[in-house]
């Protein structure tokens, strides 16, 4: 049985939204379903019929929605969490709607991250391929040339065409090494939870990561609270919610330290699961009464560090790729002028 496609971040944002225009309009979920896969089937669009088909399979069994979408094995971790706490605290529609936002801001930044690596890696392409005619056709040929002049002439040209051999050599492997990277990087990016938690071991990528699946916690935390969910309730549901190994660490510390009855807000703190300013509002705001009001507020700070975060990595990256790109025509210029310098001065 061949492995299913993870959908993309465009078509999990498609999916919500129509989803959510179907609760809008008044339509039972199984019967707005039902029609999309008709309406599939029509278009002779057999991934969508598979997939509409599925869920409304599991749809007539009496299943959640959100267990329909996990059983088709094609929806993020993060969307079946959503969805889940949208449909346990009775905000299904909000949920639907934060999700198209999310996946419509994810492939949004996906096309930024491909456009900003695409152009280099063109661009590395073409250097490889001027580097390989240099050292491959055009240099031997100028040693050729000096063959049947002065022994002595042909031998300086030999050992700089050699020479110059060697620096391109390098700079082949450099191109290679750079376009495997950006090969990586775009293979990661395709993926519906975004490049940054595929990276978020390296140095560049982790606050970033960090906090966009710190982003993801919050928001789904804050709509539990918001329908009215206990903490402990809310917690117990968002488990898994992340697929960052650290922030996933301590959302289970959190919720250990929840069920053994340590007050939510020093459960937090303790976990180190949130800073501890936010710590200390949930923990005043709990005694106010305010508690659900003060989650939305902190989810909507979350949400607003995360997109700095990428921003500044994405800021940061076309400097770096133009610097980059700037040594690699440096090092095929060099690759070119070496020999023809040392030509001219042979026959000077």
């Amino acid at each position: 049985m061949s492995k299913k496609r993870p959908l993309t971040a465009d078509e999990v944002a498609y999916f919500c939204y129509q989803l959510g225009q179907i609760l809008d309009s008044g339509v039972p979920v199984y019967d707005g379903l039902s029609v999309m896969a008709a309406e599939s089937r029509a278009k002779n669009t057999p991934e969508a019929n598979a997939l509409l088909s599925s869920v409304t399979a599991s749809l007539s069994m009496e299943k959640p929605l959100y267990a329909a979408l996990d059983e088709a094995g094609v929806f993020p971790e993060y969307c079946v969490k959503t969805v889940m706490a949208g449909e346990l605290s009775g905000r299904l529609d909000e949920a639907l709607d934060a999700l198209t936002e999310y996946y419509e801001k994810q492939a949004r930044l996906s096309d930024s991250v491909r456009n900003a690596v695409t152009s280099p890696m063109i661009m590395l392409v073409i250097a490889a391929a001027v580097v390989l005619v240099l050292i491959l056709k055009i240099l031997p040929m100028f040693a050729d040339i000096f063959r049947d002049f002065d022994p002595n002439v042909y031998e300086a040209v030999s050992e700089s065409v050699a020479a110059a051999g060697k620096v391109g050599a390098v700079v082949l492997v450099i191109c290679g090494i750079l376009f495997a990277a950006g090969a990586v990087f775009l293979a990661a990016n395709r993926k519906t939870e975004g490049f940054a938690e595929a990276f978020s071991a390296l140095p560049f990528f982790r606050e970033a990561a960090e906090n966009v699946a710190m982003a993801k916690f919050s928001g789904a935390v804050s709509m539990m609270i918001m329908s009215g969910l206990s903490a402990s309730e809310a917690m117990a549901n968002v488990k898994g919610i992340s697929a960052h190994k650290r922030v996933s660490r301590k959302i289970d510390r959190c919720t250990e330290l929840i069920m053994q009855d340590v007050p939510f807000a020093d459960a937090v703190e303790q976990s180190e699961l949130l800073p501890v300013f936010y710590a200390q509002t949930l923990r005043v705001s709990y005694s106010s009464g305010s508690f659900d009001s003060a989650w939305q507020k902190i989810s909507r700070r979350m949400s607003e560090e995360a997109d700095k975060s990428i921003e500044r990595i994405i800021s940061a990256a076309e400097p770096a790729l133009t610097a980059v790109l700037t040594l690699a025509a440096g090092a095929v210029m060099l690759t070119v002028m070496l020999p023809l310098m040392n030509i001219m001065s042979v026959m000077i």
